[in-house]
């Protein structure tokens, strides 16, 4: 009806409108119906509404048919702005992005065209909008405002952007939509993500932050570019700091190496000095820093004293590293020569820097720098263990030092720390289960409890494996020492130093719960040592463990834990036998001071009610021990040591040695026969002793109270006195029993013969000298063939021919100067006597508040000789001014040992008799005749002892000889 109504009214437009409304309805109508009829319907009333302009219309009709591209365009074309976003839907369905983005972007429709360019991978198009967009964002406010809130679609959008070029490897690309990014922030945090350093590097670089490239390309354990761009920023002492650093890494975990020692590469010289050159404008003491470390690092071939000036100064410049570094060089040279090489100097106190200059090495000096290692390898593992807590300062130094080592870059991020590993190839990442190395393109990170496990695991192997090369020449400098024929001291000195070091890292390893592969081998190490150091301590010719050296290394902690191991040794022995009672009670007296825990250990060993049960009773103090009545109530530590130890020895000399299979050896037995005679000697006040035995007396009263002196040991010391006179009898005469017994001790007879007797007749010499003994027993004993010929040629002339000359007159004196030739020289203690009477003896006063050093200073002066003086010295003026000489003479003492001329191998003859008068001899008797006077009040001169038999009192009878102990039966 309209359209026949605007065909009669001839309005032509109105016709074609109402000929196409009614074409658009019969379409709407049919739609379902009659599709096809439907569509052909709507097409035509497009085209007439597109020819009349109804372009609202003609787009909506073209939509339903799905010309999408063909209705964007009416929509974008000629409907206006308000038609642009219905234009970019239709273009978008027609998969027409460009046309679509441009609809959009003409409507300010943002977040639609950015969305439909990275849909359509128009990148360009869309960054170029992005650009458009903040250049109206300053003109117009109102863009402003609304391009504030479309940040995050555009940084969506451009990385987005980024991502498709990464995903083709067009990183030249990529990066060009990252630097649209709003940030650097973001830029950084994408890069990082996908692992492309290399571009943030420059990304960096072209924003001029030199220190954050440095970061990143640290990162990559790209360390030298690292020190380009520190140099850059101006930061020369962090680059120097960290070519250090770098040479350090790389020197052991190059291509091939599994870390130490330090490797030489290509550039390591040019490296180092460019540290060095770059520390120049620095201060003096950090280019002094970066010179040794350089020196350090560089590890060139050079002398001890030079190593020795590198450790000192990396001590002084406070460097961690470098006092590992050289430690570890210092003890890889003493490791690397043989033992032939080893300076065995005599001062063993104090490592010379003399002998450092000269480029020798000692056992000390190998322990010494053994000792440094370890300690700073166990303050690593042990700071390593607890990472997570480092608080102080050096704990720090060390975990810094261990990151350095390994090529591990620490990296905090919300208090829970980053590991990245410089090269995930390095040897030592081979140990690390696959599984917990973290993977990130170009880096590779690992897990805190991961990285200790590994790190711990590195420097127990690394601790182990020195110290049990350590071990090993420290066993075999022992064998050197024997094979070649070296002292006595620098044979105990070895064994000392083996067990203690040995004992100590068996301890540290328990700590470090890793002694399991090693333990067994360490034990081997510890026992072996004990065994053979007894031999030492207590040899064959006892001079040789009382020298100068010998008392301080006895004195040492080293020796009294090693004596203590083999007391724990013997008591672990669970069956009684006089020889075990015996070196237990040997090591009491030679041991010196001791813990209650070793006193309890060793009265317990002793098993019943035997007599050395009482004797370690009385040396703990455990109980009272069952001592006899004597006059004076008070009785001293000696007067109880001496009668239980009396009765030890007495009964253990009884017993029938030819069965028991563990009887007393002759050095114990001896050894405790001296000491029971100093016990009794100390109760007149002055008493005589040779100078061996009044060091022991000095050792074992480390342990006990203060001596006491002048104490009465009423009729209980003629029993003692009786027994140990027969007994030095019987060894003497019966010479085929002391031979078997000897060589059943499975000790060499050729050598300890001679020396047994010698030592039996400077026990007869004291028996007379503190005791009055008839001198004429010790002359018959001597005119006895198979006694004399043992002894020492100068030894013996002196005490046969002038003693029968001037005995009477002198006869300490003469004892004095035989004691010498035998060097052992007679000690004169607490007396007043003028020495110009026995010049050969030592005079001082021990009687004094004195301690041992002083006694020491005297025993064994500066210079080498045995002080004597004209007077009965004050120990304080000794030690004030130890080397002054008296008007005396003062005889020379050999520290190094015995004279050899006791040994029957090494005589040489007798010497020349002394062109002396009898009248020169005759002057020197004046105070020394009221000492024997005094001396000899407690027996007679005419036998033995004076009734030796007659025992009075209540003193037990142990002095009388069991006629079918020892030696009687066949």
């Amino acid at each position: 009806m309209a359209t026949m109504c605007f065909e009669r009214a001839r309005f032509e437009y109105g016709e074609k409108l109402a000929k196409a409304s009614a074409f658009k309805a019969d379409a709407d109508l049919k739609h379902f119906s009659s599709p096809q009829e439907a569509s052909h319907l709507r097409r035509q009333a497009a085209e007439i509404y597109e020819a009349i302009g109804v372009a609202d219309s003609a787009a909506e009709c073209f939509y339903i048919l799905k010309e999408y591209e063909k209705a964007g365009r009416i929509y974008m074309e000629k409907c206006g702005e308000s038609a642009l976003e219905k234009a970019g839907e239709c273009f978008s369905l027609a998969e027409c992005y460009s046309l679509a983005a441009e609809a959009y972007a003409r409507g300010n429709i943002f977040s639609k065209c950015l969305s439909i360019c990275a849909q359509g991978e128009l990148f360009e198009m869309g960054l170029q909008y992005i650009g458009d967009w903040k250049r109206l964002g300053n003109e117009n406010s109102a863009i402003v405002k609304k391009s504030k809130e479309i940040e995050k679609l555009e940084q969506d959008f451009l990385e987005k952007c980024a991502l498709h070029y990464y995903d083709v490897r067009d990183y030249g690309a990529m990066m060009k939509y990252v630097k649209a990014f709003h940030c650097i922030d973001s830029m950084r945090n994408l890069l990082v993500r996908l692992g492309c350093l290399d571009e943030l590097v420059s990304l960096e670089e072209d924003y001029g932050n030199f220190l954050e490239a440095a970061k990143i390309v640290r990162m990559k354990g790209d360390i030298i570019r690292e020190v380009d761009l520190l140099v850059k920023s101006g930061e020369n002492k962090e680059a120097s700091m960290h070519i250090l650093w770098y040479v350090l890494f790389y020197s052991l975990w190059a291509p091939g190496s599994k870390g130490w020692p330090l490797k030489q590469f290509a550039q390591k010289e040019e490296l180092l000095a460019k540290a060095k050159h770059l520390a120049e404008p620095d201060s003096i003491a950090f280019y002094e820093y970066v010179s040794v470390e350089s020196s350090v690092l560089l590890n060139k071939q050079c002398s001890l004293a030079e190593m020795k000036e590198r450790l000192s100064a990396s001590r002084r410049n406070g460097s961690v590293r470098g006092e590992i570094l050289c430690a570890r060089n210092i003890l890889e040279f003493h490791l690397l020569w043989n033992t032939t090489d080893f300076w065995w100097e005599y001062d063993w106190v104090e490592y010379s820097e003399q002998q450092i200059l000269r480029n020798q090495i000692s056992v000390d000096s190998l322990v010494c720098f053994w000792n440094l290692w370890k300690e700073k390898i166990v303050r690593i593992i042990k700071c390593v263990g607890c990472a997570e807590m480092l608080g102080e300062k050096e704990s720090r130094c060390y975990w810094e030092f261990c990151l350095n080592y390994f090529g591990v870059l620490e990296q905090q991020d919300n208090l829970q720390g980053t590991y990245h590993l410089l090269n995930a190839d390095a040897d030592w990442v081979r140990n690390i289960d696959n599984r917990f190395l973290q993977r990130n393109g170009q880096l590779v990170a690992l897990e805190l409890q991961q990285l200790v496990s590994a790190v711990q695991k590195y420097w127990h192997s690394e601790l182990t494996s020195v110290g049990m090369k350590l071990l090993a020449k420290l066993d075999a400098l022992y064998d050197f020492s024997v094979e070649s024929s070296l002292s006595n001291f620098w044979q105990s000195r070895c064994l000392a130093l083996l067990h203690d070091v040995a004992k100590k890292f068996l301890g540290e390893l328990n700590c470090l719960n890793d002694s399991s592969r090693f333990g067994r081998a360490l034990q081997d190490f510890i026992e072996k040592s004990s065994r053979r150091y007894f031999s030492h301590v207590f040899p064959l010719d006892w001079r040789t463990s009382s020298t100068q050296n010998m008392i301080s290394l006895r004195g040492s902690e080293a020796s009294r834990h090693l004596l203590r191991e083999i007391m724990n040794m013997r008591i672990s022995k669970t069956h009684f036998s006089h020889g075990n009672m015996g070196k237990l009670a040997t090591l009491f007296f030679g041991s010196g001071m001791l813990d209650n825990e070793s006193y309890g250990r060793i009265a317990q060993s002793f098993e019943g009610s035997t007599s050395w049960k009482a004797f370690m009773e009385c040396v703990c103090q455990d109980v009272q021990s069952d001592l006899p009545q004597a006059s004076d109530d008070s009785k001293p530590v000696e007067f109880s040591l001496a009668w239980n130890l009396y009765g030890a020895l007495a009964d253990t000399y009884r017993a029938n040695w030819r069965i028991e299979r563990d009887y007393i050896t002759p050095i114990c037995f001896l050894y405790l026969l001296e000491r029971l005679l100093i016990l009794l000697s100390c109760s007149k006040g002055k008493f005589y002793a040779t100078k061996s035995s009044l060091v022991e007396w000095l050792i074992c009263h480390e342990g006990l109270a203060k001596p006491s002196f002048t104490f009465n040991l009423g009729n209980c010391l003629e029993p003692i006195i009786g027994f140990v006179t027969s007994t030095i009898q019987q060894l003497l005469c019966d010479k085929g029993e002391t031979i078997e017994w000897i060589r059943r001790s499975n000790l060499n007879v050729t050598m300890y013969y001679p020396l047994l007797v010698l030592k039996l007749v400077l026990l007869v010499c004291l028996l007379h000298l503190n005791f009055g003994i008839d001198p004429h027993f010790l002359v018959d004993l001597l005119e006895k063939s198979w006694i004399s010929e043992q002894l020492p040629p100068e030894f013996r002339r002196i005490l046969l021919r002038r003693w029968r000359l001037n005995f009477q007159k002198n006869s300490m004196g003469i004892l004095a100067e035989a004691f010498e030739k035998v060097d052992d020289p007679l000690v004169i203690t607490n007396s007043a006597a003028d020495c110009s009477s026995c010049p050969h003896a030592i005079i001082l006063d021990v009687k004094s508040n004195r301690c041992k050093e002083e006694i020491m200073k005297v025993l064994f002066p500066k210079d080498g000789s045995a002080v004597s003086s004209c007077k009965s010295r004050n120990l304080t003026e000794f030690s004030k001014d130890s080397s002054s000489s008296s008007n005396s003479a003062a005889p020379v003492v050999h520290l190094d040992g015995a004279n050899t001329s006791s040994l029957p191998e090494q005589e040489t003859g007798i010497a020349k008799e002394e062109e002396k008068s009898e009248a020169v001899e005759a002057q020197k008797t004046s105070d020394v005749k009221k000492d024997e006077q005094a001396s000899s009040s407690s027996f007679s001169h005419t036998g033995v002892v004076g009734n030796r038999n007659k025992n009075k009192g209540n003193c037990k009878s142990n002095g009388k000889q069991n006629k079918k102990g020892r030696g009687k039966k066949k």
